[in-house]
C-alpha cells in the first residue's frame, strides 16, 4: 500500500496572518496539559496494536521525502520516521499528532500562571494520589483484619513478600519512607519539638517499621498520641500536596513574570506559616483561653467572607464589645442557635445547650404523635385513601378527585373535620364509633399536655377569670387581716409590760402602806411618816386607776378582729408612723377588696351557663369570615340579641354588668366591631386566646366573644390537623422561651420587654458601650421575632401581599427544575458519617423496615415533614407570615408545584436517608464516648449536637434494633428516660437541618425577614419619619415584604455557608475528600441532566466545573454573587472577558443589569414589562416568546421544556413589525 505524500503547502506571501492574542481559556489550557501526557500513549498504543492496513516497505523512503520537502524540525522528523511507517494510517495519525503537540505548545505558551497552575497535572496527582492510596491501604488492611488476618500476622506476610518492582525499593523500605513522611509534616505542623525520649521512642519505631516487627499502622498511631493513624495520614498528605500546590502557585505565577523560579525554601516557609496553621486548627484540641463561645475555624469565620453576610447571631458572636459578656452570647445562642456552625467549646468537649428554636423545632414530633394515630383510625375506615408514593399523599389527591367529580369519597381531610367537630360538639365517647374514640382521645391528650406546660410556666391562668378575681382578693383581705393581726400583737407586746409594770408598783405601794399601818399600831407615826402614808395612798390610787385602765385596753385589743374595732382605739394605741400609714391604708384597702370580692362573687354566682371545653383552641378562620363575612355576621346579631348582657371591667377595675342596646343599628355596629377585633388580631394575642369562652379570656375580657363553639364552628378551623400544627406553631416556641429566660430574681414568669431591661442594665455594668447595647438589643428582638414571635406585624399589607404574589410568580418561573437540584444535598451525608456505615445503609435502604424506622424517628423528632406542613418551598423562599390557613388556589397551586417538581419528595427521601445514617453514627459515637474510644471527631461532633457524657451513657443502654445491614435503629418510643429521648431526639433534628439545608434564623441577615433597623443618626436626616420600635433604643425599623426580594432564592446558599463552607473550614466534616468529590460529581450530573443536550457540548470545561462546584454548595452565596456579577458586566457593557460564561446568555442592558439588584422577582417583573412593551410596539411575535419565557408553571421536573417550546411554536403565527 501506497503512502501518498501532500505537496508541501507554499507560504502566502501576500495575505498577512492574525496573531492570536487572547489567553486561551482553563479549559483549552487544562486540556492540553493532559493531553501532553495522554496523547503520545495513546498514539504509540495505537501504532503496535494496530492491525488495520498492509506494512508497505517503501513508505520508509517516502516519508523521509516528506520530511524533506516539509523542512520538519528534529523533534517531529524523529516522530515520524517512528511511528509514522507501515503503512497510511500509521502516517496520518503521527501527523495529527505533531499538530496537536505544536496548537498545545502553542496554547500553553499564552496561558496565564494561574490557568496553568490550576491545570497541572503533577498538582492534581500530588493533591489525591497520597490521600487515595493511604486510604485505600488502610480499609484493604481493615478488610483483611475482619477476614480473620492477624494484623501482626498479615504485616509479616507482606514483609517476607521480598522487593517489589518498584525501582530498587522495597516494601519495608517504602513503609519507612511513609513513615517518615508523616513524622516530617507533623514535626513541621506542632509548635514544640520532641523531647529526648519522645525522640528515642521514634528512632525505635522508625527501625521496628523497616524489620516487621511493628506494623506501619501502629507506628503511626504512636507518634500521633492516639489519634487515628489515617487522620495523621490525610494531614501529611494535605501538607505534603499544599506545598506542592504552593510551590506551583508561586513558580507558575513569579516565573512566568521573572523567568526564574522562586526559591524552593522560601516557598515553603511561605506555605508552613499559614496551612500549617489551618491544619492544627483542625487536627489539635484547642488550648484553654476563655475563649470558649467563638467559632471554630476563626481564620474563615472571623473573615471577611463571613462578614460580608451579617446574621444577628454571627455578629453577636463575633462583636469585640461583648468580649467581658460571654454570658450575653449564651442568651442569644439560648434563643436561636442552630448548632450549625462548630464553637472552641465543642471541640474541647464541651456542649453549649440547645436553644428555643431547636426545641421548638422538635415539638413538631408532638402533633404527628397524635396525628399518627388519627391517621391509622383513617385507614381502617378509609383504606384507599391512605395510599402513599415516595412519601407524598397520592390517596388523599385520588379521594379529593372523586369528590369534586362527584363520586363517592372519604378524604383525609374530611376526617379531620369530622374529628374537630366531635370536640367541638362535647359528644360522649359512648357515642362515637371505636375509630373516632381514639381519635378524639389523642388530640385530647395532645392539648392536655400543652395546657398543663402553658400553666406551670405561667403563660395560661388555669381558672376562669372571675373566680380568679374572687380567690386573688379573698387572698388579699386575709393579707390585709394579717397586717391588722401584726398591728395588734405588736401593741400587745408594748401593753403586757406596762401592765406588769403597774401590778409591781400597786404591789409596792400596798407594801409600804401596810408596814405604816403596822408601825402606827405598835408605836405610832411621827409627823413626816403621817405625811409620807398620805402620799403613798394617793399614789395607790392614781396606780390602781391606770392599772385598771391599761387593762381594759388590753382586754379590748386583745379582743379585737377588724380594723373598725382598732379604729375606735386609734387615739389610744402607742403605733409608730408606719403603723398608723399601715392601718389607714389598711382600712381603706379592706373596704375595697371586700367590694371586688362581693362583685366577683355576684358574678359566679349568676353564672349559669358552663365554660366551653379546654381541648380544643378557638382558631377563627379568617380567610372564610372575610368571603362570607354577612353570614358570620348574621349569627352574631342572632346571639347578641338573645344574649345582650355582656361583662366588661370599669376603669377602677370592678366587673360591670352592661345591658347593651339590641336595636338593629345597634346590633349590626356591635357584630362589626367584634369581626374587625377577630379580624385585626395579631400574634402577640395568641396565648390569651388559647382557651376561649365566656370568662375565660384574659385581660381583654369586652373584646373576646364569649359565643359557644358549637354556634360558630362553620368559622372556627374544625380540621384537626391544621388546629394542632397551627398550636404547635404558634405556642411550641413561646413555651420554649418562657423556659429558657425567667425572672433572675423570682424565677417566676418574664415579659419580653422586662427581659430586655434587664439585659441592658447587666450590659451597662459589665462596662458595654451605649452603641454595642443597642446593637445587641436590635439583634436580640430580631432572632426573638424570628423564633418566637412574628417577623412581619403587620402580615396583610398591600406591600407583602404584593412582595408575595412577585416571589411566588418568580418560583414558579424559575424553580421548576429544583427537585432536581436538591440531589446534591445527598452529598452532605459524607459530612458526619464513617464510610463503611454509608456503605451499610444501601442494605438498610433495600430493607423497607429499617427506612420505615428511621422515617418515624425523624418525624417523631419534628423532621422530614414539609409535605404534610407545605413548607418544602423554605428551602430556597423566606416565609413572611405564619398563616398556616392560606387555603387560596394560589396556596393550593404552591404547594401542589413543590411537590409536583419533585423537590418535597427529594427533600424528604434525602432527610430520612440522612436521618437513618445519623442514628446509627449518635448511637456508636455515644457508646465509644461512654468506653472511652470515641475519636476527636465524635467528641466534638456529640458536644456540638449537646450529647453530654451523662446522655451518651443513657442514649448507649437505652434500646434499638439492628439492621440488616447492621446499622443501629434506633426507637426512641420504648425509651424510659425521657431526657434521653429529648436530648437525642435534638441531636437528631438539628443533625438533619444542618446537613439537608434549610436556612434558620441564625443563618439569615434580618432584610430577609421584610424587616430592617435604620440607625437612629441615619433616620434623623431623612426627610420622612421612620415608625418607632419601642423594644428597640437607637434604631428605627423598616417592615415591608419589599425588602425581602433581593434574598429570593438565597435562603439555601444562607444556610450553606454557615454548614458546608464554614464547617468544611473549621475542619468539622468527617470525610473532607469525599464530601468534596461527591458535592462535586453529583454537581455535575445536575449540570449535564437540566442543561439541553446541544448546549451542554458547546461549553467550555471551565465552564462546566464551575457549573458543578456552584450546584455542588460548597462556596455557597459566593458563586451565585460571582455568577451574578458575571451577568451584570455584560448586560452593562462590561465585555465577556472572563474565564466563565453567565449561567444565561444576556444582550447588553444597562436597565435590567441596575433592576437585578433588586433580586429575581425584579428580574422577572422587568421581562415582563419588557414582552408587554414589545407585544405594545408591533413586535408581538417576539414579545410573546418573550413572556412565555417568564411565564409561571410551564417547566417542572416531569414536562421539562416541552410546554414551553411548544407555545413558542405557536407563536411563529404572530406578526412582527417589519
Amino acid at each position: 500500500m501506497e503512502i501518498i505524500v501532500p505537496e508541501p503547502t507554499k507560504l502566502d506571501t501576500k495575505t498577512r496572518r492574525k496573531v492570536t492574542t487572547t489567553a486561551p481559556s482553563f479549559g483549552q489550557t487544562l486540556s492540553s496539559q493532559y493531553s501532553r501526557i495522554v496523547d503520545p500513549i495513546a498514539n504509540q498504543n495505537k501504532f503496535y496494536t494496530s492491525t488495520s492496513g498492509d506494512y508497505d516497505p517503501d513508505s520508509i523512503p517516502r516519508v523521509e521525502e516528506f520530511i524533506v520537502k516539509q523542512n520538519l524540525g528534529d523533534e517531529d522528523a524523529r516522530y515520524l520516521r517512528t511511528f509514522g511507517i507501515g503503512n497510511l494510517d500509521n502516517f496520518q495519525s503521527a501527523m495529527k499528532f505533531i499538530e496537536n503537540r505544536s496548537t498545545n505548545r502553542d496554547i500553553l505558551s499564552r496561558s496565564t500562571g494561574v490557568n496553568l497552575f490550576l491545570s497541572d497535572p503533577s498538582l492534581h496527582f500530588s493533591l489525591i494520589i497520597p490521600y487515595v492510596g493511604f486510604a485505600a491501604a488502610a480499609k484493604f488492611g481493615k478488610a483483611a483484619s475482619h477476614s480473620g488476618f492477624a494484623s501482626t500476622s498479615y504485616q509479616r506476610q507482606l514483609v517476607n513478600i521480598g522487593p517489589i518492582k518498584s525501582g530498587t525499593v522495597s516494601l519495608s523500605q517504602e513503609k519507612r519512607r511513609l513513615f517518615r513522611e508523616v513524622l516530617s509534616a507533623k514535626t513541621k505542623m506542632q509548635t514544640t519539638k520532641f523531647s529526648t525520649s519522645e525522640l528515642a521512642r521514634i528512632g525505635a519505631l522508625d527501625a521496628a517499621v523497616v524489620d516487621g516487627s511493628v506494623s506501619l499502622s501502629d507506628a503511626l498511631t504512636e507518634i500521633s498520641g492516639g489519634e487515628d493513624p489515617l487522620s495523621e495520614i490525610t494531614n501529611a498528605a494535605l501538607y505534603t500536596a499544599g506545598a506542592t500546590a504552593v510551590g506551583g502557585l508561586l513558580g507558575y505565577g513569579f516565573g512566568k513574570v521573572l523567568n526564574r523560579p522562586k526559591n524552593s525554601q522560601t516557598r515553603q516557609a511561605t506555605f508552613n506559616k499559614g496551612y500549617r496553621n489551618y491544619l492544627n486548627s483542625v487536627s489539635e484540641r484547642p488550648a484553654e483561653t476563655g475563649k470558649e463561645l467563638s467559632y471554630a475555624g476563626a481564620w474563615f469565620a472571623n473573615s471577611w467572607f463571613m462578614k460580608a453576610v451579617p446574621t444577628p447571631i454571627r455578629s453577636t458572636v463575633n462583636d469585640k464589645a461583648l468580649a467581658r459578656s460571654e454570658w450575653a452570647v449564651e442568651e442569644m445562642l439560648a434563643l436561636g442557635g442552630d448548632n450549625g456552625m462548630p464553637f472552641v467549646a465543642n471541640q474541647m468537649g464541651k456542649s453549649i445547650g440547645n436553644s428555643a428554636h431547636i426545641e421548638a423545632g422538635r415539638r413538631q414530633g408532638d402533633w404527628f404523635k397524635a396525628l399518627d394515630v388519627i391517621n391509622e383510625n383513617y385507614r381502617s375506615v378509609s383504606p384507599r385513601g391512605s395510599a402513599e408514593f415516595l412519601n407524598v399523599p397520592v390517596g388523599e389527591y385520588v379521594e379529593k378527585v372523586r369528590r369534586m367529580v362527584g363520586k363517592d369519597s372519604f378524604a383525609p381531610d374530611e376526617w379531620y373535620t369530622r374529628i374537630g367537630r366531635l370536640m367541638i360538639d362535647e359528644v360522649p365517647f359512648d357515642k362515637m364509633t371505636p375509630q373516632e374514640a381514639a381519635s378524639v382521645q389523642a388530640a385530647r391528650s395532645f392539648f392536655e399536655k400543652y395546657a398543663n406546660e402553658l400553666e406551670e410556666i405561667g403563660l395560661l391562668n388555669p381558672k376562669d377569670v372571675f373566680e380568679d378575681s374572687y380567690l386573688k382578693n379573698v387572698g388579699r383581705q386575709m393579707q390585709l387581716q394579717s397586717v391588722t393581726k401584726g398591728i395588734i400583737n405588736q401593741n400587745k407586746k408594748w401593753m403586757t409590760p406596762q401592765l406588769d409594770k403597774f401590778t409591781k408598783r400597786v404591789e409596792d405601794l400596798n407594801n409600804k402602806l401596810k408596814n405604816l399601818n403596822k408601825t402606827a399600831t405598835t408605836r405610832g407615826l411621827t409627823n413626816k411618816q403621817v405625811e409620807l402614808k398620805e402620799v403613798l395612798e394617793k399614789e395607790l390610787i392614781d396606780a390602781q386607776d391606770s392599772q385598771a385602765a391599761l387593762q381594759d385596753l388590753f382586754n379590748k385589743i386583745d379582743n379585737s378582729n377588724s380594723i373598725e374595732n382598732l379604729s375606735t382605739l386609734y387615739n389610744q394605741l402607742n403605733l409608730t408612723d408606719d403603723m398608723r400609714r399601715a392601718l389607714a391604708a389598711n382600712s381603706k384597702a379592706m373596704d375595697e377588696t371586700r367590694a371586688r370580692i362581693d362583685n366577683a362573687l355576684d358574678v359566679l354566682q349568676s353564672k349559669s351557663e358552663k365554660s366551653p371545653n379546654n381541648y380544643l383552641m378557638r382558631i377563627f378562620n379568617r380567610r372564610k369570615i372575610g368571603q362570607e363575612t354577612e353570614a358570620f355576621k348574621k349569627i352574631l346579631v342572632n346571639y347578641f340579641r338573645d344574649n345582650p348582657e355582656i361583662i366588661s371591667k370599669d376603669k377602677d377595675g370592678f366587673f360591670v354588668r352592661q345591658e347593651l342596646a339590641t336595636d338593629p343599628i345597634s346590633l349590626d355596629k356591635r357584630a362589626q366591631d367584634t369581626i374587625d377585633n377577630i379580624l385585626g388580631e395579631v400574634e402577640e394575642d395568641t396565648i390569651d386566646a388559647i382557651f376561649t369562652g365566656y370568662g375565660r379570656s384574659g385581660p381583654l375580657v369586652s373584646r373576646r366573644l364569649n359565643i359557644p363553639n358549637h354556634l360558630i364552628k362553620d368559622f372556627i378551623v374544625t380540621d384537626i390537623k391544621e388546629v394542632m400544627i397551627s398550636y404547635t406553631n404558634r405556642v411550641a416556641p413561646k413555651i420554649e422561651y418562657h423556659k429558657r429566660f425567667r425572672d433572675p430574681k423570682t424565677n417566676g414568669l418574664m415579659t419580653l420587654e422586662a427581659r430586655l431591661d434587664y439585659l441592658r442594665e447587666r450590659l451597662k455594668k459589665d462596662g458595654v458601650n451605649q452603641k454595642s447595647i443597642d446593637k445587641y438589643i436590635k439583634n436580640f428582638v430580631a432572632i426573638y421575632d424570628q423564633v418566637v414571635g412574628t417577623k412581619l406585624k403587620r402580615p396583610d399589607a398591600i406591600d407583602t401581599k404584593v412582595a408575595d404574589f412577585l416571589r411566588t410568580a418568580t418560583s414558579w418561573t424559575f424553580l421548576g427544575g429544583s427537585g432536581l437540584a436538591a440531589i446534591g444535598d445527598a452529598a452532605s451525608v459524607f459530612m458526619d458519617h464513617e464510610l463503611n456505615v454509608i456503605g451499610k445503609s444501601f442494605l438498610g435502604m433495600m430493607d423497607d423496615v429499617s427506612l420505615n424506622l428511621a422515617k418515624r424517628e425523624l418525624n417523631l423528632a419534628g423532621e422530614a415533614l414539609e409535605i404534610t406542613l407545605g413548607t418544602t418551598h423554605l428551602k430556597y423562599l423566606e416565609s413572611l407570615t405564619n398563616d398556616v390557613f392560606s387555603k387560596s388556589i394560589p396556596d393550593k397551586l404552591n404547594n401542589a408545584f413543590y411537590i409536583a417538581n419533585g423537590l418535597a419528595p427529594v427533600t424528604v427521601l434525602i432527610k430520612t436517608f440522612d436521618g437513618l445514617l445519623r442514628g446509627h453514627t449518635i448511637i456508636e459515637a455515644s457508646t465509644r464516648l461512654v468506653n472511652k474510644e470515641a475519636s476527636k471527631f465524635e467528641i466534638e461532633f456529640l458536644a456540638r449536637y449537646n450529647i453530654t457524657p451523662d446522655l451518651a451513657k443513657k442514649i448507649s443502654e437505652s434500646p434499638y434494633e439492628t439492621s440488616s445491614g447492621g446499622l443501629f435503629l434506633p426507637n426512641t418510643e420504648a425509651w424510659a428516660d425521657e431526657s434521653a429521648v429529648i436530648g437525642f431526639r435534638n441531636a437528631l433534628r438539628s443533625g438533619v437541618i444542618n446537613r439537608v439545608i434549610m436556612g434558620t434564623p441564625a443563618d439569615k441577615p434580618i432584610p430577609m425577614g421584610g424587616v430592617a433597623y435604620i440607625p437612629e443618626s441615619i433616620a434623623k436626616t431623612l426627610p420622612f419619619e421612620l415608625p418607632v420600635d419601642p423594644r428597640v433604643q437607637g434604631y428605627r425599623r423598616v417592615e415591608s415584604g419589599l425588602l425581602a426580594l433581593p434574598y429570593t432564592f438565597y435562603s439555601y446558599t444562607m444556610g450553606a455557608l454557615s454548614k458546608i463552607t464554614a464547617n468544611h473550614a473549621s475542619g468539622s466534616v468527617r470525610n473532607r475528600l469525599a464530601h468534596v468529590a461527591v458535592a462535586m460529581g453529583l454537581g455535575s450530573m445536575i449540570v449535564q441532566i437540566r442543561t439541553p443536550s446541544w448546549a451542554y457540548d458547546k461549553m467550555d470545561t471551565e465552564d462546566k466545573i464551575m457549573r458543578a462546584f456552584d450546584f455542588s454548595g460548597l462556596a455557597a452565596i459566593y458563586t451565585d454573587m460571582a455568577y451574578r456579577a458575571i451577568t451584570m458586566a455584560s448586560e452593562t457593557g462590561m465585555g465577556n472577558n472572563f474565564p466563565i460564561q453567565p449561567k444565561f446568555a444576556a444582550d447588553e442592558d444597562k436597565l435590567g443589569a441596575a433592576i437585578s439588584i433588586a433580586g429575581a422577582p425584579a428580574d422577572w417583573t422587568y421581562e415582563v414589562l419588557k414582552g408587554i412593551g414589545q407585544m405594545l410596539e408591533g413586535d408581538v411575535q417576539d414579545g410573546a416568546k418573550q413572556l412565555i419565557k417568564v411565564t409561571p408553571l410551564l417547566t417542572t421536573i416531569a414536562t421539562g421544556d416541552a410546554l414551553k417550546d411548544m407555545a413558542k411554536e405557536m407563536t411563529e403565527i404572530l406578526p412582527n413589525r417589519p
